[in-house]
């Protein structure tokens, strides 16, 4: 299993949360999403596929502009 952080813009409510995890659930390999409204941050659990592009391009269709975290 591997993971994936995120950070996300213009998640402004619970509404947006419940879009981003959904967004980010119906990637396949995706088990579990974490989503951290007041922070933006987003951690993504599962057998993820190699290119975080994936996740980039799934959010920023639902609007929702996002990078990969760098620790």
């Amino acid at each position: 299993m591997s993971a994936l952080e995120l950070n996300v813009s213009n998640m402004t409510c619970g509404h947006c949360v419940k879009h981003v995890t959904s967004a980010l659930s119906n990637i396949s390999g995706v088990n579990k999403v974490d989503v951290d409204l007041h922070s933006g941050h987003v951690r993504v659990e599962g057998d993820l596929p190699q290119d975080s592009n994936v996740f980039i391009n799934a959010l920023a269709d639902e609007g929702y502009p996002a990078t990969v975290s760098v620790a």
